[in-house]
Order: C-alpha cells, then structure tokens, then sequence
C-alpha cells in the first residue's frame, strides 16, 4: 500500500521544518561564537583557546604579581617582627605605644627636674649655715 501523495508532501514538509530549524539553530550558534570572540578580542587583545591559556599563564608568571608577592611577605614579616619585638604590629598600635614612652619619658625628666631642684635647694641650704 502506498502512502497518500498529501502524506508524503507534509513528510517532506517536516523534514524542511526540521532542517530549517537545524539551520536556523546551527546559525544562532555560529552567530553568538563570533560575538563571543569579537568580545574576547576587544577585551583582552586574543580571541582563540591557545591565545587566551598563553595570556593566563604569562598574567600567572607576571613579574608584577611576584612583585606583589614578595611585598606582601615582606609586609607579614615586618608585622611578625614588631608582633615579637614590641608587642604590637599595627601602627596605630606603634604610635600609642611611642607616645606612651615620650609620655613616660617627660614624666621621669620631670621628676628628675624635681629632685635636682631639691638637692639645689638643700645645698643651698647648708652653703648659707657654713
């Protein structure tokens, strides 16, 4: 038996759908992977797989960010090095601590100050009953 000439003309037709929504899927594709490359360009001056992984790994051996690194263990050991010297590390913490020495400084010099004015009065004293 023999399909009807109308069921084979809508069979063709599906097929057109199908294939025509194939192509129109598959152009979508191809349409965004140029946008998407044209973005890369723009932004990062490469667009292919083997463009980008050679950037990411000189960015990765970038001597600015070896730079950083080292500042950066540099800045931990200064801070583990005034941690273990003064007992503090941040600087609001190294000034309180300079102004509570020069603090403590005046009132010794004052205290001195005192005392040899005392001593100056007590040789006084006895300069005046020889």
């Amino acid at each position: 038996m023999l399909p009807s000439l109308a069921a084979t003309l809508v069979a063709v037709d599906d097929h057109e759908d199908e294939a025509d929504s194939t192509t129109a899927s598959m152009e979508a594709q191809l349409i965004a992977l140029y946008e998407d490359k044209s973005e890369l360009q723009d932004a990062l001056g490469v667009s292919t797989s083997e463009e980008i992984i050679t950037l990411f790994h000189e960015r990765k051996d970038d001597s600015s960010s070896q730079s950083l690194i080292l500042q950066l263990e540099s800045l931990y050991a200064e801070h583990a090095e005034l941690r273990e010297a003064l007992g503090v590390s941040t600087a609001s913490d190294v000034i309180a601590l300079v102004a509570r020495l020069r603090g403590s400084i005046r009132q010794l010099l004052e205290a001195e100050k005192r005392r040899l004015e005392d001593q100056s009065l007590l040789l006084t004293f006895h300069e005046r009953n020889l």
